[in-house]
């Protein structure tokens, strides 16, 4: 299920899930593929980072697998529920919807994600 950051910081001053209030969507146990071939599983999320230190260290790898996206879109993302409809569909789990949300038509509830340096 999806939630809310709490703006924490970590032991190097970062807030790992962006701003307080920012949605974090999780996706997840996924099983992905390490150089040499090995399967690992890891939790796949989609958040914010801090918007101080992370952002500009976007675009390099540098998470633990989650996708990180800019305070900017983590907002629009959410107040357009694009990745929401599951949970516009489910009556125990819009307490984290936002109240002015304004729902796309389609939401959708599956995230693709590749990796554009193989060929």
């Amino acid at each position: 299920m999806s939630y809310r950051a709490l703006g924490t910081k970590n032991s190097k001053g970062w807030r790992g899930l962006g701003a307080k209030g920012s949605r974090v969507w999780d996706f997840g146990w996924r099983d992905t593929p390490l150089k040499g071939g090995h399967i690992v599983q890891i939790r796949l999320l989609l958040h914010a980072t801090d918007p101080d230190f992370g952002e500009p260290r976007l675009g390099k790898v540098d998470s633990k697998g989650c996708v990180r996206i800019t305070a900017k879109l983590n907002r629009f993302l959410d107040s357009r529920g694009i990745l929401d409809r599951k949970y516009e569909l489910s009556h125990k789990a819009k307490y984290v919807l936002r109240r002015d949300r304004q729902p796309v038509q389609f939401a959708g509830s599956y995230i693709l994600v590749g990796d554009s340096r193989i060929p």
